[in-house]
C-alpha cells in the first residue's frame, strides 16, 4: 500500500528533526521510504503568533495497516 505522510516542525532544529523522523518512518517494520518532498519554510496559520514552519512529505510504501 502507498500511503503519504506530513511532516512539519517550528521548533528548535527543524530540519534536524523531520530528518529524523524521515529516519524513524525508513525504520519501520514492512515499509520502504520512496522518497522525500523538499523542505518547504511556511508561515502558521489560525493561531500566528508562533514560528514559521518547515515542512515535507513522505511517500512510504507499507505493509501496515
Amino acid at each position: 500500500m502507498r500511503a503519504f505522510v506530513g511532516l512539519g516542525s517550528n521548533l528548535g532544529e527543524r530540519e534536524s528533526m523531520i530528518r529524523s523522523a524521515l529516519e524513524e518512518l525508513a525504520r519501520l517494520p514492512s515499509t520502504t521510504l520512496e522518497r522525500a518532498s523538499s523542505l518547504y519554510d511556511t508561515e502558521p496559520v489560525g493561531d500566528t503568533e508562533q514560528p514559521n514552519f518547515l515542512n515535507a512529505v513522505a511517500q512510504l510504501e507499507t505493509e501496515l495497516t
